[in-house]
């Protein structure tokens, strides 16, 4: 007799799961805080807050306080219902508390500013503070700035000061104009028009400076002693 053969059971497979609903994240760097939050609940998404930050113009694009400059997932991208979009906003630039490099040696100076984040500016002028050293700077120190900014140092050249023109004064002008620029006459050499180019004897009356052995302008150590040509009758 054959064997009694129960049928085959038959195993119904599950229903595919359903497709997740993918949104897309909103861009909501640029935004207010309120209004970044506002936007990625309306999409679905949860935002979650990092702690704010200082930002500088370099490295992101928003820089206003109170500002979202940075978030994650970032906008346009598509992610699942409920996801979580972490968001930073922005402290503002950076500031640096500009220290007091007056009295340093140049290249320190500016090597200590650099180094903030600062761009120096080098001007050279005449000071009584030695050569190579830092006599004034703009702004004054403790002026907070942000990265990037310029700061200018003046470096002096030493004290020097300016000849002035005296070529056409007469010999007491002269002698006047040089001792305030700082210097003084060491000589005064009377010179008649058999040494003098024509022009220049009949340029100028007896008793004018017609030279001086320093150039108007020309920068001297203070205290030089200047040899004036003064016509003769």
């Amino acid at each position: 007799p054959r064997p009694d053969v129960s049928p085959t059971a038959t195993v119904e497979a599950p229903p595919p799961s359903p497709t997740p609903e993918l949104i897309t994240v909103p861009d909501v760097i640029g935004l207010d805080e309120r209004a970044a939050i506002a936007a990625l609940e309306a999409a679905g998404l949860r935002p979650y807050a990092e702690l704010p930050r200082y930002t500088d113009t370099p490295t992101y694009t928003v820089t206003t306080p109170g500002m979202v400059f940075d978030q994650l997932p970032r906008g346009g991208q598509l992610v699942t219902a409920t996801t979580t979009v972490t968001y930073a906003v922005s402290l503002g630039p950076s500031l640096i508390d500009v220290p007091n490099v007056v009295t340093m040696r140049s290249a320190d100076a500016e090597f200590q500013l650099t180094n903030l984040g600062l761009v120096v500016q080098r001007l050279e002028a005449p000071d009584r503070m030695s050569a190579g050293f830092v006599f004034r700077m703009e702004p004054q120190p403790g002026v907070r700035l942000r990265r990037g900014d310029t700061v200018t140092i003046y470096i002096s050249i030493g004290d020097k000061v300016t000849m002035p023109r005296v070529v056409g004064l007469s010999e007491q002008e002269a002698r006047r104009a040089i001792e305030q620029a700082g210097l003084f006459v060491s000589f005064a050499d009377l010179q008649g028009c058999d040494r003098l180019p024509q022009d220049v004897c009949e340029r100028y009356p007896p008793g004018v400076v017609v030279s001086a052995t320093i150039r108007e302008g020309e920068l001297v150590d203070r205290g030089t002693g200047v040899t004036i040509g003064v016509r003769a009758p």
